[in-house]
C-alpha cells in the first residue's frame, strides 16, 4: 500500500483505535524484557542492557498521553473538514 492510501485510512481512525495497540504493548511486555533481548542478541552485559532500555515504557506512555490530548473532528458523511486541535499538556512542575 502506498503512503497516501495508508494515511487516508489511518487519518480516519479514532484516538481509541490509535491508543489500543500501544496499551497492548505496554501490558504484555515486562520492563526488563527489551534489555534481556538486547543482551541475548548483541551480547551486551545484562545489567547494562537493562539499564539502557529501562525507560522504554515511558515512550509508549507519553505517546498514549499525546494521543489522548489530541482532539479530532472527523468528517461526517463527507460534508465537514478534518480539524485537529492540540490541548496543552498539564503542568507537571
Amino acid at each position: 500500500m502506498g503512503r497516501a492510501v495508508v494515511f487516508a485510512s489511518f487519518s480516519q481512525t479514532s484516538n481509541e483505535a490509535r491508543i489500543e495497540p500501544l496499551k497492548r504493548i505496554v501490558a504484555i511486555h515486562r520492563n526488563d524484557e527489551p534489555g534481556d533481548i538486547i543482551s541475548r542478541e548483541m551480547g551486551a552485559p545484562l545489567t547494562m542492557a537493562r539499564a539502557e532500555q529501562a525507560h522504554w515504557r515511558c515512550h509508549f506512555e507519553q505517546a498514549i498521553k499525546a494521543i489522548e490530548n489530541l482532539c479530532l473532528r472527523l468528517p461526517i458523511a463527507g460534508l465537514s473538514k478534518v480539524v485537529t486541535e492540540h490541548r496543552p499538556f498539564p503542568d507537571n512542575g
